[in-house]
């Protein structure tokens, strides 16, 4: 598992309309879990503060067994980034399973389900999207040959780095590189977006 703790420094990088900038993994903050079963880190949310919001992108270490908060009135997309995977067990009785990284989960916030660790501890990515938005078009990507996305003027374009490394190509920019973990953000995106790189990524439309 992962250490939580980084010495890196924060290189979150400001863009100019559509021009995507990354907040990096190493500059979020942690914050306990009331119940103490795990830690979330929030890297981007829209609005940017307050309740209640429209938008949020963060990741969680999952420590222990327990029920999820609830987030009644949410659209739940949870991505397994790391450990031996995770179980949910939702009221109704479906059961379902994330075994491997990268495996994309999506769900409605507001319906009760139960986590089980398969192993040790989890590490994963969430993203949750206020019932009432479009589609987002969530979805796990690998890099080998690189993916071209068209511009998307009226939405924010999130593109998080599951593994290995991204570089993110728009036209008027340098590129921007991602590591592991780190979450590129391009709003308002006038152009279109190339990715390259060796790893795999989550993309998502907002």
């Amino acid at each position: 598992m992962a250490s939580f703790t980084s010495t890196r420094p924060d290189t979150s990088i400001a863009a100019g309309r559509g021009r995507p900038r990354a907040i990096r993994w190493s500059s979020l903050a942690a914050s306990p879990w009331k119940n103490g079963g795990g830690i979330t880190h929030e890297a981007w949310r829209d609005p940017a503060r307050g309740e209640p919001f429209r938008a949020r992108a963060s990741i969680a270490r999952v420590a222990a067994a327990g029920p999820f908060s609830d987030f009644a009135g949410y659209r739940r997309f949870l991505v397994l980034l790391e450990g031996d995977g995770l179980a949910l067990q939702f009221a109704g009785g479906e059961c379902r399973e994330l075994r491997h990284a990268g495996q994309m989960i999506a769900f409605d916030g507001g319906v009760p389900v139960a986590g089980r660790l398969l192993g040790g501890p989890t590490v994963d990515f969430n993203l949750m999207l206020a019932h009432g938005e479009p589609d987002p078009g969530a979805r796990v990507l690998q890099l080998e040959t690189g993916i071209d996305l068209p511009a998307a003027p009226l939405n924010t374009r999130l593109i998080f780095c599951l593994s290995g490394r991204a570089s993110l190509h728009s036209a008027g920019a340098a590129p921007l590189e991602l590591d592991r973990w780190d979450l590129g953000v391009a709003e308002r995106a006038e152009a279109p977006l190339r990715i390259d790189g060796d790893g795999a990524v989550f993309v998502a439309q907002v």
